[in-house]
């Protein structure tokens, strides 16, 4: 079983590191700004299995850190010209994103979905963490 092909590091029994890359990008309504995260995470994950006597009944994911990123904002006159750019330390719960699986080949995770709201927190409720389950 291929277990990720992110490059990862096993912890303890059953927990994994993996490095992503993260993108998110949210506009002012009247565009005056643009803010955007565009960076590659390492975070902590564990993998279980559910097993029964006949074998391996299912595998799920679960993230459980806070990952630490910067968000660029970069505000713009009423010509459309960068008047100046901000760079802002942002966390992220993990264990808040849903996770949604799909099929593949092992199990890993493939992508981190980031979705801002207005005011450039975290959508947690349209924010998710693609893994790639099967056999």
């Amino acid at each position: 079983m291929k277990i990720s092909r992110i490059a990862q590091n096993k912890l303890a029994e059953n927990e994994y590191t993996a490095k992503v890359h993260i993108r998110a990008k949210e506009y002012a309504p009247n565009h005056e700004w643009i803010a955007e995260i565009d960076d590659s995470i390492l975070f902590r994950y564990n993998i279980d299995l559910a097993i029964h006597s006949w074998g391996i009944r299912d595998i799920s994911v679960v993230c459980k850190d806070i990952a630490q990123t910067h968000m660029l904002i970069s505000h713009y006159n009423e010509d459309g010209d960068v008047v100046n750019t901000e760079d802002k330390p942002i966390s992220i719960d993990m264990a808040k994103l849903k996770i949604n699986y799909v099929s593949g080949n092992g199990i890993y995770v493939s992508n981190v979905h980031i979705e801002l709201n207005k005011d450039l927190t975290i959508d947690y409720n349209n924010s998710e963490i693609d893994v790639v389950k099967g056999i």
